[in-house]
């Protein structure tokens, strides 16, 4: 993964992002090729926003095509668009580009959220949920709807957004992070058993406890995240 620039741990760029859809259906993970079973830090879930509609903001200056460095032949690319359906919202395209797939695996990945940007405390945030999931290989294309999940629908995931004309950082919520801070304030804001952990708390609640308190109680991603330059 990138963090200032430089690779770490060999890890592959794109994986953080899309690992918070790790239990989505089989067969579309499959038809991307990702390596969803890593051990580690992911960015947390939930099953309700992270956003309330009287803190969602608009930045025009996210609009506009966003690219990671290429790291032995896999680089993203984030797609802000304005979302035709509902003012002050985004659609982005978060595409993911192999140069070199394994046998049989795609050469492009691509997956469609609805985003909003909102203002949490002294930050901003984005709220992603996945609309549909599509792969690419020389001869053929195949895509889903984001309807089949494990808790029965796609779940949100949080991002803090810094942006800094065409630099662009994010740092996801971390459910490692995320689930100790809980369990030693004593927060029932989650479902969790040996395999699953996700965010059950209402609106109000994530933002009160954990998104205005994020950065103070380390709670963000620290030693990876992502960055992007805005593309010409």
């Amino acid at each position: 993964m990138f963090t200032n620039g430089k690779a770490i741990r060999g890890r592959r760029p794109y994986v953080r992002l899309l690992s918070g859809w790790k239990r989505i259906a089989p067969r579309i993970l499959a038809a991307l090729g990702l390596a969803m079973a890593l051990a580690g830090c992911e960015p947390v879930q939930s099953l309700c926003p992270f956003f309330d509609p009287k803190d969602v903001v608009y930045d025009s200056e996210l609009l506009g095509m966003w690219v990671s460095k290429t790291e032995d032949g896999f680089y993203m690319k984030l797609c802000f668009q304005k979302a035709q359906e509902e003012a002050n919202a985004y659609k982005v395209d978060f595409i993911v580009y192999n140069d070199k797939p394994e046998e049989d695996k795609p050469k492009e990945g691509t997956i469609t959220f609805s985003v909003h940007l909102f203002q949490a405390g002294d930050s901003r945030f984005a709220d992603f949920y996945p609309l549909k999931y599509l792969a690419k290989w020389d001869s053929r294309t195949v895509e889903f709807e984001a309807t089949d999940n494990f808790f029965g629908l796609p779940t949100h995931t949080v991002y803090q957004v810094k942006l800094d004309k065409n630099h662009l950082q994010l740092a996801w919520l971390d459910d490692n992070y995320v689930k100790k801070f809980l369990t030693e304030n004593g927060l029932s804001l989650a479902a969790d058993d040996a395999d699953h952990f996700v965010l059950t708390g209402k609106t109000d609640d994530l933002k009160a406890n954990l998104l205005v308190r994020a950065e103070k109680e380390d709670l963000l991603s620290q030693d990876d995240g992502f960055e992007f330059v805005l593309q010409k």
